[in-house]
């Protein structure tokens, strides 16, 4: 593919989904990235190769092994808030000493981090960075403003990486089964293979 056609082809997808400002705030995921399905499909690579059953039966065994590490993984966990996001919070709160507050003694706050000026609006949980809505973890900014006022920023990161809601997602377990030949014989007509087809050449 030229560099025209690979423009091209990028341009045919809405900015929505591949420009960061353009990020709807509503999902708090800011990563332009496909890592998920490249890491399942390597994840399936050598079940994908096996026959339906077969292949169906590996992925469920990964899926309990997985379900299983993720909550003892969980359990490890020495705050309420997931360690990943621990650490970009500990991050923003190191970049938070280098920013300066003005207060208008409401809702309104202005943030001068260097040469550039923040708005943030704390009752609405907005900053004009738009890091704290896209991501729904305290920005510098925000969390400059929120020690301000003397609170803490762990509140204010949103549910989704919290314990409570990463155990919900987890909540749900695939039920062991036993082998094939143990299966109870049924009536349906049982699934043949497609018909070879001629190839051409």
């Amino acid at each position: 593919m030229q560099g025209k056609d690979i423009i091209g082809d990028l341009l045919h997808y809405p900015r929505q989904s591949r420009v960061r400002v353009f990020f709807k705030e509503d999902c708090k995921y800011d990563a332009v990235e496909n890592d998920m399905c490249e890491i399942f499909n390597s994840w399936i690579l050598i079940p994908g190769h096996k026959s339906v059953i077969t292949m169906l039966e590996d992925i469920m065994r990964k899926i309990m092994t997985r379900t299983v590490d993720i909550i003892k993984f969980a359990n490890t966990w020495i705050c309420n808030i997931a360690p990943m996001v621990r650490l970009i919070l500990e991050e923003n709160k190191e970049r938070a000493k280098a920013c300066k507050v003005l207060w208008n003694d409401d809702v309104g706050f202005e943030i001068r981090e260097e040469e550039f000026r923040h708005t943030v609006d704390l009752s609405s949980r907005i900053c004009s960075c738009r890091t704290w809505q896209l991501r729904g973890i305290p920005c510098q900014h925000a969390i400059s403003t929120l020690y301000h006022v003397e609170q803490e920023p762990e509140p204010y990161v949103e549910h989704w990486y919290k314990k409570k809601t990463f155990m919900k997602a987890y909540s749900h377990f695939i039920q062991p089964i036993s082998t094939m030949k143990m299966w109870p014989e049924i009536n349906n007509p049982k699934i043949e293979p497609p018909e070879p087809k001629k190839m051409p050449g």
